[in-house]
């Protein structure tokens, strides 16, 4: 009875609070929610990504396969970053205009900026250009090293050059060269897997400040106000 009165209680009291709810921003907070939230749980695979995803084909190189990946995941950095500046922004508009709580948030926007800049400085090769000399597109060195190593040992091989090579002494250089490119490639996805990991505890730490945000989002949602009076009966039950 005493759980029945309760919620009989709460229905009256908030029901009439509920006259002011915005749902068009509260579908576009769910919304966005949802995305940031989705490039979150993204970005926590790219470690795994990083170590252990790579396939046993000619046809796809572990080079190529980390390629992909450290295109994957710069691509992925940038969207989750620009997902939260733009919610942050759409809170900025529609609150009502308040000089402190648009100092935070303006100081909220800088925070993230700095602190993906590291990663989305460097994808913006991807998309602009990376190392000089390149066609457009970042490419990462030792994920390319193997590949090169065994078209150099092919053009070798190939008609009207092989018979002018000094095997002995070439297929020792090449074993070594390719020895240590492989080497090189591992410590590259270890390299890869570490920084992801990193940014997955500031995607982390990130997603934890918007979701404290919680106060204005009721607010252009409309439902601050049933909100708070909804939480005083969740503390009375704890």
């Amino acid at each position: 009875m005493g759980t029945e009165y309760m919620i009989s209680e709460i229905n009256q009291k908030i029901r009439p609070l509920l006259l002011t709810v915005n749902t068009v921003n509260i579908n576009e907070c769910i919304n966005r929610l949802t995305e940031i939230e989705w490039f979150e749980n993204k970005l926590k695979k790219y470690t795994v990504y990083f170590k252990y995803f790579y396939v046993e084909l000619d046809a796809i190189p572990d080079g190529d396969a980390l390629q992909y990946h450290i295109h994957s995941y710069y691509a992925d950095v940038y969207a989750y970053k620009e997902r939260l500046l733009r919610f942050i922004k759409f809170i900025k508009k529609n609150i009502p205009r308040d000089e402190e709580v648009v100092e935070s948030l303006n100081g909220l926007i800088d925070r993230i900026d700095i602190q993906f800049k590291p990663i989305t400085d460097i994808g913006n090769n991807h998309k602009h250009g990376g190392n000089k000399g390149d066609f457009g597109y970042y490419i990462n060195a030792p994920a390319t090293e193997v590949e090169i190593l065994k078209n150099f040992s092919s053009i070798l091989h190939s008609d009207g050059l092989k018979d002018t090579i000094n095997w002995d002494y070439a297929n020792i250089l090449l074993r070594e060269k390719e020895e240590k490119a492989v080497e090189n490639l591992d410590k590259e996805k270890e390299l890869w897997s570490l920084q992801s990991k990193q940014c997955e505890q500031w995607s982390v730490a990130t997603s934890d400040m918007i979701y404290r945000l919680s106060d204005l989002i009721y607010e252009i949602s409309g439902i601050r106000d049933a909100a708070l009076e909804l939480e005083k009966y969740v503390k009375l039950e704890n």
